[in-house]
This record gives C-alpha cells, structure tokens and sequence, in this order.
C-alpha cells in the first residue's frame, strides 16, 4: 500500500473532488462516516466545517489521506474498513469527525479519508507531527496481516525486510525529514510532472500520484 496525505482549508473542496464523476461514470464505490450524522459527503463536509470553526486559530483543519492498494490485491470493503480505522487508531483521530470514501474508476482499489483535525467536543486540533511514520508502520503491518503485496516503505520496516537505500539529500531535506518524518519525493515529482499538472486539485493530485506509483517504474523510485 502506499499513502499521501495533506492538509487543508475547505472541507466542501474535497468533498466535491470525492463525489465527482470521472468521464461520466459514478466512481464511488461506497462511503462511510465516523462521528457524523450522515453518510453525504457534500453535508458531512459543512458539519465538519462548522465545528471546525469553533477553533479559529486553525487555518488549516482538513487532513486529507489517500490510501492505494497494489492492482492485484484483493480487497475488500471490511478490508479497508478495518485499514482505515487501524491509522485513525494510530494517528489519535478515532475521535474525530471522519467521512471515508472508496473510488473503484483506477485499476488499483483506492480510498480517501477526510478528517476534521478539530476534535468535535475539545475543539483541540490535532497535529500531524510523525504522522508519516506512524502511517507507513499501520500500512506496514496491514499488509502482512493480510497477505497483500509488501511495500519496502522507507520509514519504517517489519522484520525481514531490507531497509530500502537512500538517496543523496541536501542537509536541508535531512534536517526537514528529522523534524517532520516526511521524506522528500521532489525527483519522484519532478519525474513525472507533466501527469501530476493535469490534476485539478491536491485529492486529484494524491491520486495520479498513487496511480503512477503502481502502473510505472515510479514504485521503485519511492520504494528501493
């Protein structure tokens, strides 16, 4: 499995990119919601917002994971439930308001969680600090938990796998992934930015993204 993730201002944004159609065609396959009274992710997206706005020191309250699975996983619906509500678990957001969409129009399984990192009865915000670890150590385990293909992820390995080679960084990206636990994908990017500019938006963004990661020789940029 592979992850990106982002933060943002508007829930409605995301939201519409999750319910768009794709060359005509439907491509949700199904949805879900934790800590919301409904399962329309246009309508979750102004419960989130309003109770975002009761921390107003928080500029940007939308955190925004794409998950994508190998082509030849087989995966299922309580599958990705169960992934997608182990990295809530791990991140400390299994509080929090959520809508989790599922998309079946790549040849990949994929889904997107929308979180509000503003807790709903707190009105503390979450912070992403090492969620990239923690994510890749869920993705990680899930993975051999259920038998699907094995990731060599940079930041954090299961017994029997081989650390994946660094490549040469500069002493700023050192210093950026010591303190935030993200590892730069510029080359990766720079790569293959004529794809990444049609996207239209960050979500589109993460999902070209994951979809070149398993349909081109771009896997073995981000994971050797």
């Amino acid at each position: 499995m592979i992850a990106v993730s982002s933060s943002g201002k508007r829930f409605a944004a995301l939201a519409a990119y999750l319910t768009r159609q794709r060359k005509g065609i439907d491509r949700v396959a199904w949805i879900e919601t934790r800590y919301l009274p409904t399962t329309d992710p246009k309508l979750a997206a102004r419960f989130m917002q309003v109770t975002a706005a009761t921390n107003s020191r928080i500029e940007a309250p939308v955190y925004h994971v794409a998950i994508a699975f190998h082509p030849d996983d087989l995966v299922t619906r309580d599958m990705m439930r169960r992934i997608a509500d182990r990295l809530l678990t791990e991140l400390g957001l299994t509080d929090h308001q959520v809508v989790i969409v599922a998309h079946n129009d790549r040849a990949h399984p994929h889904m997107h969680l929308m979180v509000n990192r503003v807790h709903p009865d707190t009105g503390r915000a979450w912070d992403r600090w090492q969620d990239q670890v923690r994510t890749q150590t869920v993705l990680r385990e899930a993975e051999r938990a259920f038998g699907l293909r094995e990731v060599r992820g940079r930041l954090h390995q299961l017994p029997g796998q081989e650390v994946p080679e660094r490549a040469v960084r500069t002493s700023g990206e050192v210093r950026r992934t010591t303190r935030t636990g993200v590892e730069p994908l510029a080359d990766l990017i720079r790569k293959y930015a004529a794809e990444l500019r049609r996207a239209r938006s960050w979500a589109e963004l993460h999902e070209r993204l994951a979809c070149l990661l398993y349909t081109s020789d771009a896997a073995d940029d981000l994971t050797r």
